[in-house]
């Protein structure tokens, strides 16, 4: 990938920023870890993720107008959904994905108290490795994903971090969309459930097929 390229990088996540373990998750607790995905191509390679949604969606004979979840798909359909990835992947050598998982029982107790800390340096560690040496990032992320992260903030840090470690003028494009509206999205919030649930369930035949690929980077926090 060359660096006169913008890099289209589409942000989501899977788990939550709560920090009750006293219950089990979903039964009126916290999940246990939290996972930062992403897919990232050249910006003029874009169209490449709403194919190969349209593709999923006639595979599944699914509604292209309605968003289906990752978590709605059951461990049978996320393995296939990955090996169709994969298998994508290999015509596209460019393409990029990854993800970054946190376990939340080791995060120390001041970074509980403002998610937006853990979220952004999250997502730093996530991109760090990514960025050089395009100039340009657009980033999408899910307005509706996680309430408690602010623009501004990841914004300014992302700015800050990037520009520090590489020294270059890197410009953040911050994109916040609606899922439901915005397919490109899909494809993230798909991948990074089934990496999330393989920590959080031990759920790992989609995670274990999505290892397989060459143009998959993964990274963790607090393990």
């Amino acid at each position: 990938m060359k660096s006169f390229f913008i890099m289209y990088l589409i942000l989501d996540e899977s788990g939550d920023l709560g920090w009750k373990f006293d219950l089990p998750n979903r039964a009126g607790g916290s999940s246990r870890f939290f996972t930062l995905g992403h897919f990232c191509c050249q910006k003029n390679q874009n169209h490449l993720i709403q194919r190969f949604i349209k593709d999923i969606n006639i595979k599944f004979n699914l509604n292209p107008n309605i968003e289906k979840k990752g978590c709605s798909f059951d461990d049978k359909d996320a393995l296939k959904i990955c090996q169709a990835f994969n298998k994508f992947l290999i015509n596209h050598p460019d393409l990029r994905f990854g993800a970054i998982t946190i376990n939340k029982f080791k995060v120390a107790d001041n970074l509980r108290i403002d998610c937006n800390i853990l979220y952004n340096y999250g997502t730093y560690r996530l991109l760090n490795g990514l960025i050089h040496p395009f100039q340009k990032l657009h980033l999408v992320h899910d307005k509706r994903s996680i309430k408690v992260v602010k623009s501004k903030f990841i914004v300014d840090y992302l700015h800050t971090q990037l520009r520090t470690m590489h020294e270059s003028s890197i410009i953040i494009d911050y994109d916040p969309k609606t899922s439901s509206h915005f397919k490109d999205l899909w494809l993230a919030d798909w991948i990074v459930n089934f990496v999330w649930r393989h920590y959080e369930d031990g759920r790992s035949q989609a995670y274990n097929e999505l290892r397989q690929s060459k143009q998959f980077f993964e990274t963790h926090l607090y393990f």
